[in-house]
């Protein structure tokens, strides 16, 4: 039937606060006669290889970017607002505070994630900045959701 399935992180909101919730990701698998090549259509916000959404990872980014332009949570606040635990022991910097390395790893990829943006910033927190800044900071969830899922369809930042 073509149809493939795939678990996601996806974010929702839930009385004005936001959630990281488990989904399942339908796509569709086609083939191309022409080049021979398999192609897969799926949800846009969704990257190959990637357990959570776009639009999870530019929540989790614009979570830990200080106030006012985000929530100013700490790294494992963000952790634990996605897995809904704390981080492993292995997760801590010589300091001993808990850190994520995903967000560091995300920010990286922000502009294969949005490539229409001509150039981001040095620095993981600095591009997790510029890009709650592109999409606008003062934005509502729901409203910053819609924002990113277009912005990712499109290939750049709506700002």
């Amino acid at each position: 039937d073509g149809l493939t399935y795939r678990t996601v992180l996806w974010p929702v909101v839930d009385a004005g606060r936001v959630q990281i919730v488990e989904v399942v990701a339908v796509g569709r698998r086609f083939w191309c006669p022409a080049c021979r090549a398999n192609l897969r259509v799926t949800h846009p916000g969704l990257e190959h290889g990637m357990t959570y959404a776009v639009v999870a990872v530019v929540v989790l980014l614009r979570a830990i970017v200080g106030r006012p332009l985000g929530a100013g949570m700490t790294e494992a606040e963000a952790f634990r607002l996605a897995r809904g635990r704390d981080p492993s022991v292995s997760e801590r910097a010589r300091s001993g505070r808990p850190r994520w390395r995903s967000l560091r790893r995300w920010a990286a990829r922000l502009p294969d994630f949005f490539p229409a943006v001509p150039t981001w910033p040095d620095g993981w927190r600095a591009r997790a900045e510029a890009l709650v800044v592109g999409l606008g900071p003062g934005a509502d969830l729901p409203g910053l959701l819609e924002a990113t899922v277009h912005a990712h369809r499109a290939g750049g930042l709506a700002m």
